[in-house]
């Protein structure tokens, strides 16, 4: 959800509206018949998958604008002070037995703006393949949230292979 206010002179109003950010990327797969399942980050906090049993059912996981807090922080723990598991972890461990895991730009991906989407340190920045740089500029620009540089990259990781073809392009 936006809200903004518009100044005019003296007067003004509000204006609010709801928008995913994901629609296109979610048209394209599912025009390629790939079944997609989105799930906005306030229905992510109560909805996620808790067990990694619940997660392996899926190919993909797609980290897009959510951050670590909405994962680690659902109503169960935030509001009644229960324990539950810790999402990260399940993630961490699916990639380890093969799942795919993608994040996606976004003001709470990655490091995220102003550092509030904090991932660093965090189980999901093990399984990534270059890790983050701790944030101090709050900038979500790429270059401040991931450090992407030959020496950083994790040679074993599998998305790693696809970085010394591409790695002049992020540069330029």
């Amino acid at each position: 959800m936006s809200a903004s206010t518009h100044l005019k002179g003296f007067d003004f109003f509000s204006s609010t509206y709801y928008a995913t950010g994901g629609d296109f990327l979610i048209a394209a797969l599912s025009s390629a018949g790939i079944q997609v399942s989105h799930r906005p980050s306030h229905e992510a906090a109560r909805s996620f998958p808790f067990h990694l049993s619940e997660l392996q059912e899926y190919n993909v996981v797609i980290l897009s604008d959510i951050g670590a807090n909405t994962l680690l922080l659902p109503p169960d723990v935030f509001l009644e002070g229960r324990r539950v598991p810790n999402r990260l972890e399940v993630i961490k461990e699916y990639v380890l037995q093969g799942g795919g895991l993608v994040m996606a730009g976004g003001y709470l991906s990655f490091q995220g703006i102003y550092g509030c989407a904090r991932y660093h340190r965090t189980p999901i920045e093990e399984v990534l393949p270059s890790p983050f740089c701790r944030s101090t500029t709050g900038s979500r620009n790429l270059r401040a949230s991931i450090r992407a540089s030959p020496g950083r990259i994790i040679q074993s990781h599998g998305a790693s292979t696809a970085v010394g073809r591409i790695f002049s392009v992020l540069t330029m």
